[in-house]
């Protein structure tokens, strides 16, 4: 009898165990977080191509607001500000608005008609809380690529300048709230 009762005991804490480890794996999964703050779809837009090869004529901006690094917390009216280099030609800087997907993830679209980009550096705001996400002052970026999936020299350039500090060297900065300190 007592033998009976040792091993009702361990297969009730065995079970109990186990439904434990099962509801805290749920908790896990349930609570994983996106990895990337902000990708782009595609990921090297190609630019500057002749027919018939095609040319990327939108580019999708993704802001996953409950990833890890992301500093927008609950955003409630996200906006993409992004600063496109041409190379040769002087760039320019857009504002558009995010709309929010119905897997939380929020998705700006970027028509590319009529530009050849080299290159693009990105940062989000939320307009009703002036929160902001720049990547931690690195910003988000977005190389551009040729139909063989290369990118120009002049495309390489304008990256090295940012990566070095230098977003004051883009002719079209961000605004001086966004300036990365050196």
């Amino acid at each position: 009898m007592r033998a009976y009762f040792i091993s009702a005991v361990l297969f009730v804490a065995a079970t109990s165990a186990q439904a434990l480890v099962a509801q805290q794996i749920g908790e896990n999964v349930a609570q994983q977080r996106p990895f990337f703050v902000s990708l782009t779809d595609p990921a090297c837009p190609v630019t500057g191509a002749s027919d018939p090869v095609p040319n990327t004529k939108e580019l999708h901006v993704l802001y996953f607001a409950n990833a890890r690094g992301a500093t927008i917390k609950d955003p409630g009216s996200l906006s993409l500000h992004i600063v496109f280099e041409y190379g040769l030609i002087s760039g320019d800087r857009k504002t558009l608005p995010f709309v929010r997907r119905d897997d939380d993830v929020w998705m700006a679209a970027v028509p590319l008609q009529d530009r050849i980009p080299q290159y693009a550096v990105y940062w989000v705001e939320d307009g009703d809380t002036k929160q902001s996400d720049t990547n931690h002052g690195k910003y988000f970026d977005v190389r551009f690529c040729d139909v063989h999936g290369e990118r120009s020299e002049l495309g390489v350039k304008w990256e090295a300048q940012v990566l070095h500090g230098s977003v004051n060297s883009l002719r079209h900065r961000p605004p001086s709230r966004f300036r990365r300190g050196d």
